[in-house]
């Protein structure tokens, strides 16, 4: 068997990467819309929650909320949607119970926490810093209102969009952006996947500037209300297309779609045997 790393690639594939990620959705639609649904309906079960009361909670614990409560479905969604990528990648049985055994389950949910926690931790430093900068933009009338909206909308899917947009561009900046195919697919600890993911994004330095900055464009459109509409359409596919295109990219820069994949026990739990 080959050596298992990271790979230079030519930045011409990014587009044929889309293609491949879309034509992995297109294979079974179905299995990708059940794991993209499940953003927008776990977000409106969070905040049913009685715990997000804004008479006592202040601008920042507002936005720790904001960021869990789209945050986390999100990571989810993408984080499962990756993983179903792979198996109809390898043609294997799609069987979603498979997810929710406790090996597969233990391993999404932890990826989806740290991706969560990644996307706080960018929204906290951006607010951080135009409060320094400019403090009467995030607090303009005394009253604790966050003024600026990143990525935050009027409606559940926009602001759906804007987090996806948020947790694209965090992924970049901390270049942990194979973090989550190491992890699920090769049983990597966390800090040993994310050196490799910083090897490879330094292997090819286009990548971060490439998906970082549309993550900035999705973000700045999300809070605009003239693409208000166009960002609740694609928000419903934008985590199947987001998890699909970071498998199709990891498989593309490690190499992996010649090795044996049968080593490891975490994939034999997500193939559904």
């Amino acid at each position: 068997m080959r050596s298992f790393g990271p790979r230079q690639v030519d930045p011409r594939w990014g587009w044929s990467w889309f293609g491949e990620a879309l034509a992995l959705i297109a294979s079974r639609p179905l299995v990708f819309l059940q794991s993209a649904l499940l953003a927008p309906l776990l977000t409106v079960a969070l905040l049913l929650l009685p715990v997000w009361d804004s008479a006592i909670m202040g601008p920042w614990l507002g936005l720790t909320a904001t960021a869990v409560c789209y945050g986390l479905p999100c990571s989810l969604s993408v984080v499962i949607s990756c993983a179903l990528a792979r198996a109809v990648d390898l043609e294997r049985p799609i069987r979603l119970r498979i997810l929710l055994q406790p090996v597969s389950a233990r391993m999404i949910l932890r990826l989806s926490l740290f991706l969560c926690l990644l996307l706080l931790q960018g929204l906290l430093v951006l607010y951080l810093v135009l409060e320094y900068w400019h403090p009467s933009a995030v607090d303009p009338v005394g009253r604790g209102e966050l003024g600026p909206r990143f990525g935050v909308a009027d409606t559940i899917l926009a602001t759906q969009f804007g987090m996806l947009g948020g947790m694209l561009l965090a992924l970049q900046v901390v270049f942990a952006l194979f973090l989550g195919p190491l992890y699920l697919f090769r049983e990597m600890p966390l800090y040993a996947a994310w050196r490799l993911s910083f090897l490879a994004l330094q292997r090819n330095p286009w990548l971060p500037f490439a998906l970082g900055f549309p993550g900035v464009l999705v973000m700045l459109a999300a809070g605009q209300s003239a693409f208000t509409v166009p960002a609740q359409v694609l928000a419903l596919p934008f985590p199947a297309v987001l998890g699909c295109y970071i498998y199709v990219a990891w498989r593309a820069v490690f190499d992996s779609g010649q090795q044996d994949e049968r080593s490891t026990e975490g994939q034999q739990s997500l193939r559904g045997t």
